[in-house]
């Protein structure tokens, strides 16, 4: 049986396939250079038209970096954004005719000669906090 961490990484991976926009270097981007995590928290041309990153690595200190400097040293790889819950339904459009309702807390879908309800916190916007849509996407995939 696959753990809660197995799927998300399976389900994230499909959804980022399909949504490329998840993997854009722009704020919220999460990325690895040197065996070390980071997260993009803003993007901007300094006064001379160079596109800066400014990005905090590992919840422990922030840096900037010229964008074309930070992309181009060894060991960088994307990881990419957390999906959040709408980019999971947009996903699941991708696959399915899909047609939801949210009704108290709980998200109804139907896709295409399926229905179900699938509970989920409304108030947590991102897949890997509902665990229940975790379980419903990873059974379709």
């Amino acid at each position: 049986m696959k753990t809660k961490e197995q799927k998300l990484k399976a389900i994230t991976d499909n959804i980022q396939a399909k949504l490329p926009r998840l993997t854009e270097l722009e704020k919220r981007c999460l990325f690895n250079v040197n065996g070390l995590n980071s997260e993009i928290l803003s993007v901007f041309e300094d006064k001379s038209g160079k596109k800066q990153v400014i990005f905090i690595t590992e919840g422990l200190f922030t840096d900037k970096w010229e964008f074309n400097e930070l992309i181009e040293r060894k060991h960088f790889k994307i990881i990419g954004k957390e999906p959040t819950i709408l980019d999971c339904l947009e996903w699941l459009d991708f696959r399915f005719n899909v047609h939801t309702k949210v009704i108290g807390g709980h998200i109804e879908i139907s896709l295409s000669n399926y229905y179900t309800v699938v509970s989920i916190s409304l108030d947590k916007p991102l897949l890997k906090d509902n665990e229940e849509l975790i379980n419903f996407l990873y059974g379709l995939l």
